[in-house]
């Protein structure tokens, strides 16, 4: 049986940072040509998750997985936020589409796409996936009536907001690195505005 350890060593690390998740751009500079990564496809060894985003052999057990993915199919410069970013921070509960800020017109299933001014200090890492702050997070919630539909959890916000200082975590290097890594440009500074 094919494992996912035969593979490329530097796909085998972004895949412990990204939850089990792969694009296409970071297994062509892996190496792997279109082909390739093409016949692993049909073949069962990678699994589309979104248009050009994979999971390696089985869908990972990791319950962040497929916010990795969505975040991987918006684009370099995509963070979690919104309602999706509240509940990663424990502020509500929340399991309808994922929710992002990126600078893309893309479109993908199952993703609401959020396109505004983000700064260096509205955006963090918790658990290896970068997302809104707390402090951003909370700033964004009220702006959700019209974005997606609400779950029955995510109606009782304000009922269920607690203290995000409890949940706050520190920077994640690996994280920052992953996105660095799947730009085509090396990787452009968040300090660049995310516009709608």
């Amino acid at each position: 049986m094919w494992r996912v350890w035969s593979i490329d060593p530097h796909i085998r690390r972004q895949l412990t940072t990204q939850h089990g998740i792969v694009s296409r751009p970071q297994l062509v500079r892996a190496g792997l040509a279109e082909n390739t990564i093409d016949r692993w496809v049909k073949s069962g060894r990678l699994i589309a998750i979104h248009r050009g985003v994979y999971a390696v052999g089985h869908f990972p057990p990791s319950p962040h997985a497929k916010t990795m993915a969505a975040l991987l199919a918006c684009g370099p410069r995509a963070v979690l936020s919104h309602r999706s970013a509240a509940a990663l921070w424990g502020l509500i509960r929340y399991d309808g589409p994922t929710e992002v800020t990126a600078p893309t017109k893309r479109r993908r299933p199952g993703i609401v796409v959020h396109r505004h001014e983000l700064t260096e200090r509205d955006i963090t890492c918790h658990y290896a996936l970068p997302v809104t702050t707390p402090a951003r997070t909370l700033k964004d919630l009220p702006t959700t009536s019209q974005a997606a539909p609400c779950t029955p959890g995510s109606r009782r916000q304000r009922s269920q907001i607690r203290s995000p200082e409890r949940k706050a975590a520190p920077s994640d290097a690996a994280a920052a690195s992953r996105h660095q890594e799947h730009s085509p440009a090396g990787g452009r500074s968040r300090s660049s505005q995310a516009k709608r």
